[in-house]
């Protein structure tokens, strides 16, 4: 990974932004004790019934919605995106999807970017396999974000947070987010929208691809553990 300045690994931090990030540590904690609480409760039903009639003055709370998810880490990302597509047409819910999307992945960077190398830390010792892709980012960040993004078996929430603590570029966030959303965003309100028909050729082909993609991460594994082999063999060589 790229070593960042500033508060993060071995860096001083005042006592003011200690003080801030104890209390956005506290309230973290608790909206996801909130939510865990809650969490039978949060449905795609639930939220059909909290939305307006009109589909366009939905848009502001699905992106709420959004924001919420990606402060909770309790919440599946696929509720709201087939909510979307019981909510509005598929080309406006596909758009509020990776809107969506970018809102969601953008709360948990900013905290990341609050916290600091401390997150950093952590995440690399729980997650040894956010490694493998660990050298994309010397060469690009932009693939790096979607390389992470795609690996299987990375929670999605505290993934940005990390994100953020290694100082991540905002464009390159969403790159990553986006693109490695964009199956799901586009497949999951296909389905919900032709569930009444499941034999339809839309239902089977939007299933098709959603499990295409959902074996995308072992495939990118595979892809890696190949091309370090024959690294390894042409060294030995």
């Amino acid at each position: 990974m790229k070593k960042e300045n500033g508060t993060g690994r071995g860096g001083a931090s005042s006592t003011p932004e200690r003080i801030m990030r104890g209390v956005g540590v506290l309230l973290w904690a608790a909206l996801i004790g909130l939510f865990l609480l809650n969490r039978d409760k949060i449905t795609v039903e639930s939220i059909l019934e909290r939305t307006p009639g009109n589909p366009w003055e939905a848009v502001p709370l699905m992106m709420l919605f959004f924001a919420v998810k990606g402060m909770s880490m309790v919440l599946y990302a696929g509720i709201l995106y087939t909510a979307s597509g019981l909510l509005f047409p598929l080309p406006l819910a596909v758009a509020v999807n990776l809107a969506g999307t970018a809102v969601m992945v953008t709360v948990p960077w900013l905290c990341g970017r609050f916290v600091g190398g401390d997150a950093a830390a952590r995440f690399d010792a729980k997650y040894p396999a956010a490694a493998r892709v660990a050298s994309f980012r010397e060469k690009n960040d932009w693939l790096f974000s979607l390389g992470v993004r795609m690996l299987g078996g990375l929670p999605s929430d505290p993934l940005s947070l990390y994100l953020g603590a290694v100082r991540l570029d905002w464009p390159a966030l969403i790159f990553g987010g986006v693109v490695g959303y964009l199956p799901k965003a586009v497949t999951l309100p296909l389905m919900a929208q032709n569930a009444d028909n499941p034999g339809s050729p839309v239902f089977i082909v939007s299933s098709a691809v959603a499990a295409v993609f959902a074996c995308a991460p072992a495939v990118f594994l595979l892809i890696l553990r190949i091309k370090k082999r024959r690294e390894k063999r042409k060294k030995e060589g």
